[in-house]
């Protein structure tokens, strides 16, 4: 019968025995795993070495690839915006939608001159509106659902004869439009809040006695709003140049197609239409 001393001692004395045994197991592990490694690594210099040349000028078309086709793919990329503004897309639709409606409301264009001067100023109007937009988020201005509100039922795009708010026309407007109601809305929305900023920047101008007698002496028949009016518009011009510098502007080196074909159609069928009913009331 063995001691606890005894049995502590022989079961000591078996574990020293194993250690030996499985060291040298680790160290053949080692070794092992050290040999695989270096044979792999063998086998990828010696392919390197092999192919090296074909490597290097893959690595030379691809690089040359990249450079030359960035640019390209980028030029070829369809754009669904005409111009950004601070990183901020203006959409097409929102372009040609305000070009149909100048060539509805003026009539058609007969030259080539004249459509570049509507293209180039709707693009410029697109542009301002949005920088007063975002200028409008920085000076805290929010415009709220019931001035929104107010604003579409007192538009008079939107009465009819009697002067009440008619749904078949706003409806009629964003079909027009190509919008869903809550795009029109936050178009609205942000109209206003541009409303805002320049009638805030307008309220900031004082007419002094002396300005307004000076004025008087020149033209006697202006008056204090007029000149008030006149002084706003010139400041508004002035912070509205140095913000628009101060602004990363985008545009779009082709204009896109305005659709100004299908509104001249729309136009001509238009005056056809109104020609007709005069004729009938004529008669």
């Amino acid at each position: 019968m063995l001691t606890s001393s005894q049995s502590f001692w022989r079961y000591k004395n078996k574990c020293t025995c194993l250690l030996p045994k499985s060291a040298h197991f680790y160290e053949r592990s080692l070794t092992a795993i050290k040999e695989t490694t270096n044979g792999a690594e063998t086998i990828m210099m010696n392919f390197f070495r092999r192919h090296i040349r074909v490597i290097f000028i893959v690595t030379i078309v691809a690089f040359m690839v990249g450079i030359f086709w960035g640019p390209v793919s980028y030029a070829l990329e369809p754009k669904d915006y005409i111009a950004k503004v601070n990183g901020t897309k203006i959409p097409i639709k929102m372009f040609q939608s305000r070009y149909k409606n100048i060539v509805m409301l003026h009539g058609l264009i007969n030259n080539q001159h004249s459509e570049d001067i509507i293209k180039t100023r709707v693009v410029d109007d697109l542009i301002q509106e949005e920088i007063f937009y975002q200028q409008s988020k920085i000076y805290g201005i929010v415009v709220t659902d019931e001035e929104l509100r107010v604003d579409i039922q007192n538009s008079i795009e939107f009465k009819d004869k009697n002067n009440v708010f008619s749904k078949d026309r706003f409806k009629a407007t964003l079909i027009s439009e190509q919008m869903n109601p809550k795009e029109y809305e936050s178009l609205r929305k942000k109209r206003i809040a541009v409303k805002k900023v320049k009638e805030m920047i307008a309220s900031s101008v004082k007419v002094w006695k002396h300005e307004l007698e000076e004025k008087v002496k020149q033209d006697s028949s202006i008056t204090k709003d007029a000149l008030k009016l006149e002084k706003g518009n010139i400041l508004l011009d002035e912070w509205y140049s140095t913000v628009h510098n101060n602004s990363k502007i985008e545009k779009m080196e082709k204009d896109p197609p305005p659709k100004g074909r299908s509104s001249r159609r729309e136009v001509a069928n238009a005056q056809t239409r109104l020609s007709n009913k005069k004729d009938k009331r004529v008669s």
